[in-house]
């Protein structure tokens, strides 16, 4: 038994998943903190939110002030990985 428990939970922590949340950036503007966690995600993960939340018009990767940045400087580690994003005015 607790070895199935611990190939279940095992499991579950490298498949990971993806959450955003609505936040607002230190200039006031509207943008979303969107979180993969888990090592058998990937960035894409996180850019597919990213674009089912904003739609055709895209987004932007900012940092914390609004800023533009490039996506290698907006992730964290390989296991888990957060970015913002602010939609792109349509």
């Amino acid at each position: 038994m607790y070895r199935l428990l611990t190939v279940v939970l095992t499991g579950v922590l490298i498949a990971g998943c993806v959450t955003s949340k609505e936040v607002f950036l230190a200039d006031g503007s509207k943008s979303y903190r969107i979180s993969c966690e888990g090592m058998g995600l990937r960035t894409e993960n996180c850019l597919e939110t990213a674009g089912a939340i904003c739609g055709p018009s895209g987004f932007t990767i900012v940092d914390q002030r609004g800023e533009a940045v490039p996506i290698d400087t907006a992730s964290g580690s390989l296991a888990t990985r957060s970015f913002f994003v602010k939609c792109n005015a349509p």
